[in-house]
């Protein structure tokens, strides 16, 4: 009996661990969107995000034609929803003129673009990036909420569903429907009329119904072939899937 129960407060102590997003009831501090600005915009948005940057003195070309398929559709903001870096080493690394923040961008080849960035899982993202404008960057913190031509959005990496990302994707992988971001929107009393946009399970996806969306990653997972080079972009029409490049 008594490694019975031993076993069942392992079993959930580590579902705990792993998904914070269970505690959110019991504990709603822990959602980092309760403290979360509004932005507004009347433009187009484009939301990627995981994109596992190595290193932005030399990152890989294919992350340029973010800045050239936001030209040619006419998007002046973009967001990338966490994961921006593979390691929190990629941004101390940087040390030339400008900054981190001017590579950030340069590495996604934006012009006039604004750029808007939210903090992902510790493991890849700094966690001490101070909240704030950093020259042509805004950094949002951990959740941000966007009015986009009256659609309301709220973006999160999306950790707390699950820390390990290959948990996350497997679960994602196997469920579709994007049961992960629909199951942290409900944990995390959003509204049922917002759109709740998140990365992590670098498994790309709309669900309309459930107003949820995940624009899916840019690093190749092995063994499988989930699409890569997505977004999903934000306008008057609603919320939809596009292809930024070829991966």
């Amino acid at each position: 009996m008594r490694m019975a129960l031993a076993l069942l407060f392992l079993l959930l102590f580590s579902m705990a661990y792993n998904s914070p997003i269970l505690l959110y009831p019991l504990f709603p501090s822990l959602n980092p969107c309760t403290t979360a600005d509004v932005i507004s915009s009347t433009g187009r948005m484009l939301f990627i995000a995981d994109l596992h940057i190595r290193d932005l003195e030399k990152p890989d070309p294919a992350f340029k034609e973010v800045g050239g398929f936001a030209r040619k559709e006419g998007i002046p903001d973009i967001v990338v929803a966490g994961d921006f870096f593979n390691r929190p080493e990629a941004f101390y690394a940087l040390q030339r003129e400008g900054g981190p923040f001017t590579a950030m961008r340069d590495a996604l080849g934006l012009a006039d673009e604004r750029l808007f960035v939210i903090i992902g899982s510790p493991v890849h993202d700094p966690q001490d990036i101070k909240a704030g404008i950093h020259g042509k960057v805004a950094v949002l913190g951990r959740c941000a909420v966007f009015d986009i031509n009256g659609t309301r959005i709220v973006a999160y990496h999306g950790d707390h569903m699950s820390r390990h990302g290959s948990i996350g994707f497997a679960v994602s992988y196997v469920t579709r429907r994007l049961f992960l971001e629909r199951t942290w929107k409900a944990l995390a009393g959003i509204d049922k009329d917002v759109t709740v946009i998140t990365g992590h399970t670098h498994v790309s996806g709309v669900n309309e119904k459930a107003r949820a969306a995940n624009p899916g990653g840019w690093k190749k997972i092995p063994l499988f072939k989930p699409p890569l080079g997505r977004g999903i972009m934000v306008d008057e029409k609603g919320v939809k899937q596009v292809d930024i490049v070829s991966l």
